[in-house]
């Protein structure tokens, strides 16, 4: 009876360690053929596993006790697969703004589009001209040392005359625009006379920002800068500043000419 009890403990024993373990039942069946050999010293596995059956047969309790031993435990969880192939793309948003950059942009194109029309350096017909041909620039902005009758006929490619003062001179006569508002000068566009050989050669320019204190366009050295004009009546000459100036008054002194102090002009920003 010992012996019998104590087959019965190695038996429950190797169940509960097949269920805890997940043993499958080939497993489980190798295992009680091994102990009831141990047991009832059966020489071979078909006789242990004979007298393993006759026992389980005599004890259904027992059995019934074995087969709900053991809790269920899950497997463990596999290594994760790969990653699936990358969806198509989303589709493109709709924004009715317009963002800050972009009006900062067009602005600029504006104005770049606006001085790109105004500048034609390549020829002598048309620069970067502020409005004295155009006659933005209005006779009441023009005033002139003597002879204000002829101021008019101060602008850029007049088709009569030219400004002249009463008298030839040189450093005492002037012609002076006003702009309108202070902006960037980078220099002068002169003649001589419309319909006749007078012009003047030399000149000197004189600037301000509120018509009362002016300053002479100077070289780098400091010394008042010469400009050199017209050869002929009708040509175009170009002179620019050594630098840039911020003004909006700007004045010409004829200092020498060719017959008379003839001068139509205009001011240039480039």
């Amino acid at each position: 009876m010992y012996k019998i009890s104590f087959f019965l403990i190695v038996v429950v024993n190797s169940f509960n360690e097949a269920q805890s373990s997940m043993l499958n039942a080939d497993a489980e069946a190798r295992c009680m053929s091994w102990a009831m050999k141990r047991l009832t010293g059966a020489e071979d596995v078909s006789q242990s596993e004979q007298n393993t059956t006759n026992i389980l047969e005599r004890l259904p309790d027992e059995m019934s006790e074995i087969d709900n031993v053991g809790p269920y435990r899950p497997g463990k969880r596999g290594p994760p697969g790969s990653s699936g192939p990358q969806g198509p793309p989303g589709l493109p948003g709709v924004c009715d703004c317009i963002p800050e950059e972009v009006i900062i942009l067009q602005e600029e194109n504006k104005d770049l589009k606006e001085k790109v029309q105004r500048i034609r350096k390549t020829s002598p017909e048309t620069f970067c001209l502020l409005g004295m041909k155009a006659s933005t620039i209005p006779d009441s902005s023009i005033t002139v040392s003597s002879n204000p009758d002829q101021k008019t006929y101060s602008r850029l490619d007049y088709p009569s005359h030219g400004w002249y003062p009463s008298a030839n001179n040189p450093g005492h006569e002037w012609i002076m625009t006003d702009l309108g508002k202070i902006r960037p000068v980078t220099g002068v566009v002169t003649q001589g006379r419309y319909n006749s050989e007078y012009w003047t050669k030399q000149f000197q320019v004189e600037h301000s920002q509120n018509g009362f204190n002016f300053t002479d366009v100077k070289k780098s050295d400091g010394s008042e800068m010469v400009f050199y004009g017209n050869s002929d009546r009708s040509t175009k000459v170009v002179n620019r500043f050594p630098k840039p100036v911020l003004t909006r008054f700007v004045r010409i002194y004829p200092m020498a000419f060719y017959n008379g102090m003839y001068i139509r002009f205009d001011v240039i920003d480039c």
